[in-house]
């Protein structure tokens, strides 16, 4: 449990510097632009990024941690299905 926990964990923090190193170029050409604080709380842009971001990380990590449980429960299953003395 806590080798998954560090995983999802460094999973986390790699999605959401992905979603800020791609929002990047939009955040520099809105403060090149000198646009007020106001205007750049209140733009699309923002708030896209902030949804990616959220998205990302509440749905993407619970998400995979759901594939690979079942993913390992199915292969337990498969494995006692064969049991060696159905085999021969």
């Amino acid at each position: 449990m806590r080798v998954g926990q560090d995983v999802m964990g460094t999973m986390a923090a790699t999605l959401i510097l992905a979603v800020f190193g791609g929002s990047l170029g939009t955040w520099v050409l809105d403060y090149v632009y000198d646009l007020p604080f106001l205007q750049l709380l209140n733009s699309n842009s923002l708030d896209i990024v902030i949804m990616q971001g959220l998205s990302g990380v509440i749905l993407t990590v619970p998400i995979a941690a759901g594939c690979s449980a079942f993913l390992l429960a199915y292969k337990r299953a498969s494995v006692h299905e064969t049991s060696p003395s159905q085999i021969g």
